[in-house]
């Protein structure tokens, strides 16, 4: 599906700007409505990228998208806390996003946001970005929210993402003798 970067006014008149996934105009019209927005100006991916409109996707696109796993075992478990404590998905992804101190990660969570609003589920804005989100966590929290035990399976992911951090950790630090080895073998050759 296309992106579209658009340009919008809330109920207070302040101007907001971002992007959706979308099959056409209309139905991004539809979904800014559906999050009571005033769409100004929407405009494809490319063209928005030839006037340098395109925001939050350049932004990804030049970072990457590329969050480190600690910030990502801290997106697992804050929303495991916030929503084990009864707060709405919604809500607790606004609280994460405006707290979050990666600009990569604040990007990617700004998005699944609005895909959310717009009538997502949790794991299908979680699917639109595949270089952050594995399939296997996504299709965890499907599961999670399907059967009603979302903040488990979140608690669950930051429990084994944790562990995938530790695991590299050893990795990196059992490799770096033999790595200091062969370069100090090859100098004294």
């Amino acid at each position: 599906m296309p992106y579209f970067v658009y340009k919008a006014k809330d109920k207070q008149g302040k101007l907001i700007t971002g992007t959706l996934e979308a099959e056409s105009r209309a139905s991004v019209v539809s979904r800014l409505q559906a999050m009571a927005y005033f769409p100004l100006q929407i405009q494809g991916e490319e063209q928005a990228e030839e006037k340098g409109l395109s925001g939050a996707i350049g932004q990804v696109r030049r970072m990457g998208a590329r969050v480190k796993g600690r910030d990502l075992t801290m997106f697992y478990r804050q929303m495991s806390d916030l929503v084990g404590a009864g707060v709405p998905l919604v809500k607790a992804l606004a609280i994460i996003k405006n707290q979050c101190p990666t600009p990569a990660l604040k990007t990617i969570l700004s998005q699944i946001d609005q895909d959310v609003q717009g009538g997502d589920t949790f794991a299908k804005a979680l699917g639109h970005h595949p270089k952050t989100f594995n399939p296997l966590s996504t299709a965890m929290i499907q599961a999670g929210e399907t059967g009603g035990l979302l903040d488990e399976t979140l608690y669950r992911l930051a429990d084994f993402a944790e562990m995938e951090e530790e695991v590299r950790a050893r990795i990196k630090s059992a490799l770096a003798y033999p790595v200091i080895m062969i370069i100090a073998g090859g100098l004294a050759v």
